[in-house]
C-alpha cells in the first residue's frame, strides 16, 4: 500500500514539475525570442486579414534593420492610436505635425514596411 502512495505522489509531482517547465519555457520564448501579435484592424489587407494572427521575431533587429515587406510591431508616439491629432509640438496653423509627443503609446502598430530605411524622409538641420 505504501508503494502506490508514493508512486501517486510521484506522479503528482512529476506532473506539476512538468508544468512548471512548460510553462516557464512558453514565457522565455515569448519574452526573449517570438511573440505572437493578433492583426487588429483591415489596414494590412490584403497582406494580412483582421483577427490572423502573427509570429513576431524579436531578435531580428539585433542583427541588422529590417527589409521592404517585412511587418514590423512598434508602439506609436501617444495619440496616433485614436487620430486624436495629439502633437509634441503645436504646429503652426494649418500645417501637420512634425514633432510627435515624447510618450509612447500602450497600443501596438502592426505594419508593413513599404521603403527602406535609408528613403525615408528626415529634418535637415543647417549649421
Amino acid at each position: 500500500m505504501a508503494s502506490k502512495t508514493s508512486s501517486t505522489s510521484g506522479s503528482l509531482i512529476e506532473l506539476v514539475l512538468i508544468v512548471a517547465v512548460a510553462l516557464g519555457l512558453a514565457l522565455g520564448i515569448q519574452a526573449f525570442l517570438v511573440k505572437p501579435y493578433r492583426i487588429p484592424s483591415e489596414s494590412m489587407v490584403p497582406t494580412l486579414v483582421k483577427g490572423q494572427r502573427v509570429l513576431v521575431n524579436r531578435i531580428g533587429e539585433r542583427f541588422g534593420p529590417p527589409d521592404v515587406g517585412d511587418i514590423v510591431v512598434f508602439h506609436p508616439p501617444t495619440g496616433a492610436e485614436d487620430g486624436g491629432g495629439t502633437c509634441g509640438a503645436t504646429p503652426p496653423q494649418g500645417e501637420v505635425c512634425n514633432e510627435p509627443t515624447p510618450q509612447k503609446a500602450t497600443v501596438n502598430f502592426i505594419k508593413p514596411l513599404n521603403s527602406t530605411l535609408a528613403n525615408v524622409p528626415r529634418l535637415a538641420t543647417s549649421d
